[in-house]
Order: C-alpha cells, then sequence, then structure tokens
C-alpha cells in the first residue's frame, strides 16, 4: 500500500467520493490502495467558500474549514487508471467524462500535459488517524497498513 498527501479541501472531497480523479504533474505505474492523507497544508482554503466546494463539503456536514482534518490518514482508495489530459485537443479527458461525477472539471487541474488518476472503491475512516505526510506516493510500513484497514468503513459505493 502506498500512501498520497492532499491539501484540503481536495483530501476530504476524495474522502466523500465526491471527487475521484486527483490530477497531477506526473504519472505513476502503481496500480493498488492508497491511502489519503490530508496534509497540513492551508494555503488554498478559501476554495472551501466556493461553489461547488462548499455544497460538496456540506454534504458531508463540514460547515466550517475548522471542521476539516489535517495531518492525517482519512480513507482509502484503490487508483485503477490515468489518464493523460489534453486527449483530442482538449483539456478534459472522456474517462474523466464519463464517471459520472459532473463537478470533477471544478476538482482538478486538467491542462494539457498533466494526467487524471482515476480512483475507485473509496472508504473513508471511521476516524482520521494522525501522522506525517510526503510528497509523492510513499510506501507504508506494514503495521500502519493494518491499522488503516482497520479504520475503512465500507466503500460510499460498491466497487465497479
Amino acid at each position: 500500500m502506498r500512501g498520497l498527501s492532499l491539501w484540503q479541501p481536495w483530501a476530504s472531497l476524495m474522502q466523500f467520493d465526491e471527487k475521484r480523479f486527483e490530477t497531477r504533474s506526473w504519472a505513476t505505474n502503481y496500480r493498488g490502495t492508497i491511502a489519503i492523507h490530508a496534509s497540513k497544508n492551508r494555503e488554498e482554503l478559501e476554495l472551501c467558500l466556493e461553489q461547488p466546494f462548499n455544497d460538496a463539503l456540506k454534504r458531508h456536514s463540514i460547515q466550517k474549514i475548522g471542521d476539516l482534518p489535517f495531518g492525517a490518514f482519512i480513507a482509502l482508495a484503490d487508483l485503477i487508471a490515468i489518464y493523460k489530459t489534453g486527449v483530442d485537443g482538449r483539456d478534459y479527458p472522456v474517462g474523466v467524462k464519463t464517471c459520472g461525477a459532473e463537478h470533477e472539471a471544478h476538482f482538478g487541474n486538467y491542462a494539457a500535459g498533466r494526467f487524471a488518476w482515476y480512483f475507485k472503491n473509496l472508504r473513508p475512516l471511521r476516524e482520521p488517524l494522525p501522522a506525517r505526510g510526503y510528497q509523492g506516493l510513499w510506501d507504508l510500513v506494514p503495521a500502519l497498513q493494518v491499522e488503516l484497514h482497520k479504520r475503512a468503513a465500507a466503500p460510499y459505493r460498491e466497487a465497479e
């Protein structure tokens, strides 16, 4: 299992299965379970007050920025595919359009030359697990993997 730190509000949007694509400037060959970590970074929290961020967070009882977790693992998700952006001369790949989340375009940077990581089987943790995050994708020690699986709730949606 690997870990991936995301800034808020993107980490919580992933945790709540409101966001199934994480856009990055790089791709990976890794496919499998990733532990979603909410970083301590607070640089873009004003997005929580804008739409569609605000409505998506409120659907999950996040009423104010202080309700968001920071510096903790908050979910498990399965990375199943990566799409290169800019497909067919458009910045928003066809795979993203067909996933069923009409607001995904607002929750990522789909500029040409980037990568949209597609996640399924989002499993929120019953409670955040405080931990230090890292840049990139990193390996998790076996004891941490066991603890994360113990804390994981059922998926929001059944695996497709």
